[in-house]
């Protein structure tokens, strides 16, 4: 009996992180490279004191949508979101661009997790089979998030700018 209660948190443990083949090891490397040269590019950009318009700094042209509307576009302030949120600027951040913010926190969440995966070849069994399963509820999250992002982010811009 003393066997099995020491077994279940074991058994438990195997359970959450699983084993992953050379092939998901490889593709989770290749993604967390790919991430970290993004959190590089974001440390590298000067965040806009504007609140938009840093994207500029890495050869994106100026957005014609707030330039002939007068109005910022869906993803106005996430380049500058991201780079101060690689800052630890979390509040300029969530301030500047909410969903910039926020994507900027999963992004660097990910390239933790794809890092993790890669070097250790284990994955965490229950977090995949939550995304899994929850694939369309996280695709109408990102959606909203985005509306809701710009709607702030108008705010901001239209009023206290």
């Amino acid at each position: 009996m003393n066997n099995q209660i020491e077994k279940e948190p074991n058994e438990h443990v195997n359970h959450c992180w699983e084993d992953t083949s050379v092939k998901a090891r490889f593709v989770n490397g290749m993604l967390a490279i790919t991430f970290w040269v993004i959190i590089v590019i974001a440390w590298n950009i000067v965040p806009s004191q504007q609140g938009f318009g840093s994207h500029q700094q890495i050869g994106i042209p100026q957005c014609q949508w707030i330039k002939e509307s007068n109005t910022p576009c869906p993803t106005c302030g996430m380049t500058t979101a991201y780079s101060l949120t690689v800052r630890g600027r979390i509040v300029s951040a969530f301030l500047t661009q909410p969903a910039g913010c926020i994507f900027a926190i999963v992004h660097i969440f990910l390239t933790g997790l794809f890092s993790w995966i890669a070097i250790s070849g284990k994955y965490p069994f229950y977090f995949t089979a939550w995304v899994n399963y929850n694939t369309y509820k996280i695709i109408i999250y990102v959606i909203l998030l985005v509306l809701s992002g710009w709607g702030f982010t108008y705010l901001r811009i239209k009023y206290f700018n």
